[in-house]
């Protein structure tokens, strides 16, 4: 079966749905799938074409098109895709959608002209979002043959701005970052909390500096490591240094796989204190996966991610002072941190696992495809 994906970022840049699609295509491609992945360019330096982890990934300048409003440069990349769809033939279009949904307008040409079903995956936060008729996600949702979200959370965000998908939706949870990894002790002789992931401000880590600084205050060794690279990183490395921690926190830009490894083998917590409606969390799964804590604040879908795993506290968004508190009490009592560490990699491997999730989305693939497509016109 031959399924062609718009998704709006894609491997090797690092993030939640990169990652989640990188995972989910190898799954579907092990189950004899065969994928044409199809995404915006990214850094223009990136190959154009190229195969990642044997997945075939075009680049198109889809964002550069729509911000410069340019009717020529939409209609090039239209008809690019256009013509890469007719060589493919693919069974099925999927399209990951982030924000207001950008790539829907092409997702909604090709089901128009090639007349197959269409299946939309919600991976980010549409609270808010007008989804009207004239809207390209009203359209979207009008067109959509079926529609799965990582969440419940974001399930009922959807089905509050298009009711009339129920009967056509499911959620399937993200699969998890291959195996558990064996359990490392959090008897550390310097107790260390880690924030891993883009460093901008909508993830909140001046808190944690805030936070931070009144830990230290009663626990002097404790270290803070910032493991990632963005906008906010020399906002951020001023703050510590205003608040005399510059010392006791480390910011390492960006890592390896083996150094995110190695940082969540030495972490006493990962700290997630987002402001932002996390579409799901995948850093609490990868947390779970090494059988870590996490400190997190309910944000979107990462409550919900770290109450199915019972591996972390919750706190309120925007609350330094709670978020220090709950800093200190693991610090306080690592057990504990040790017992939803563990606790949260069981959960992970029974709820998470990338093989199920795969499963899932290729019974689905296969469903819709032996199901005729609606007529998105129709009533």
């Amino acid at each position: 079966m031959k399924t062609l994906w718009l998704i709006p970022s894609f491997w090797p840049t690092r993030g939640g749905i990169e990652t989640a699609g990188l995972l989910l295509g190898k799954g579907l491609q092990a189950k004899g799938h065969e994928l044409l992945i199809v995404t915006d360019e990214g850094d223009p330096a990136a190959a154009a074409e190229e195969t990642v982890a044997g997945l075939p990934v075009i680049r198109l300048p889809v964002y550069r098109a729509l911000v410069a409003a340019s009717p020529a440069a939409l209609l090039r990349v239209a008809q690019r895709l256009t013509a890469l769809a007719a060589a493919f033939r693919p069974d099925l279009v999927h399209l990951h959608l982030v924000g207001p949904a950008p790539m829907g307008l092409f997702a909604l040409r090709l089901r128009e002209t090639l007349g197959v079903p269409l299946l939309l995956t919600v991976h980010d936060d549409v609270q808010g979002l007008r989804a009207g008729a004239s809207t390209v996600l009203g359209r979207c949702f009008e067109a959509a043959d079926w529609v799965t979200t990582l969440s419940q959370t974001f399930m009922t965000d959807v089905l509050g701005l298009a009711p009339h998908l129920t009967e056509r939706a499911s959620i399937i949870y993200p699969g998890l970052v291959g195996a558990a990894r064996e359990l490392r002790s959090l008897r550390a002789p310097v107790p260390e909390f880690l924030c891993l992931g883009r460093v901008s401000h909508e993830k909140g880590l001046d808190l944690v500096l805030t936070a931070f600084a009144k830990v230290v205050q009663t626990h002097a060794t404790t270290r803070l490591i910032i493991a990632g690279d963005g906008p906010a990183r020399h906002l951020l490395e001023r703050q510590a240094w205003e608040l005399e921690v510059s010392e006791r926190v480390t910011f390492t830009g960006t890592v390896s796989d083996e150094e995110r490894a190695e940082l969540f083998g030495r972490a006493l917590a990962v700290v997630m204190p987002s402001r932002h409606r996390e579409g799901f969390g995948l850093v609490a799964l990868e947390a779970a996966q090494h059988g870590r804590a996490v400190i997190a604040a309910r944000a979107g879908a990462l409550s919900e991610a770290v109450s199915l795993l019972g591996n972390g506290l919750l706190i309120a968004q925007e609350d330094a002072g709670a978020l220090s508190a709950a800093m200190t009490q693991l610090l306080l009592h690592p057990d504990d941190a040790q017992r939803m560490g563990a606790a949260g990699q069981a959960q992970a491997a029974l709820l998470f696992s990338q093989e199920a999730c795969a499963a899932k989305y290729s019974a689905l693939y296969v469903k819709l495809r032996q199901t005729p497509a609606i007529d998105a016109h129709s009533g």
